[in-house]
């Protein structure tokens, strides 16, 4: 019972991060590159995700990058829970999420979010793979706890939440 709790309450935060942001220490000023990278605004840090056609990342655009995805199933716009400031705006496809923050002067994406085994990583990484499977792909992880894989690069992270050592959620975050 200990451990089921453990695992929701480290899946709340993993999500609670991503659905508010957090203070992932960028800048306000939308002509300095983001902390953590020596790229500019708009343009994608650390690992990157590809869905019909469309490779995008951390950092870019959502409004450029939906224009390429084209229609999504939802939309939800809220003034940001987190230290970001602006507006955090939230983009439903079927299975995954792009989760943006307007305050740098664009939609900035800090989190995009596999909600479904269809969609997969770079590296062919999806729900439901093992842990074992995610360390064959992409090596020995940054961070690594009874609830996850953490890989970072550039800036932000790729993170495996694991639940009875399956993968159970995928998240891109910076």
């Amino acid at each position: 019972m200990k451990k089921f709790v453990l695992i929701t309450l480290a899946l709340i935060l993993a999500l609670s991060l991503c659905a508010c942001g957090g203070d992932n220490g960028s800048s306000k000023d939308s002509t300095k590159p983001t902390a953590g990278c020596d790229k500019g605004p708009g343009e994608a840090i650390g690992y990157t995700f590809t869905t019909g056609g469309t490779q995008f990342g951390v950092n870019m655009d959502a409004k450029k990058v939906v224009e390429k995805l084209g229609s999504y199933n939802d939309r939800a716009v809220s003034e940001s829970c987190g230290d970001m400031g602006g507006n955090d705006i939230n983009y439903f496809y079927a299975n995954f999420t792009i989760y943006a923050n307007d305050a740098e002067g664009y939609e900035r994406i800090y989190c995009i979010e596999l909600t479904s085994d269809v969609e997969a990583t770079e590296k062919n990484v999806c729900i439901g793979d093992t842990a074992d499977a995610v360390k064959s792909a992409y090596g020995t992880p940054s961070k690594e706890t009874s609830v996850g894989l953490i890989y970072e690069k550039d800036g932000m992270s790729l993170t495996f939440m694991l639940e009875n050592g399956a993968v159970s959620s995928i998240q891109y975050y910076g």
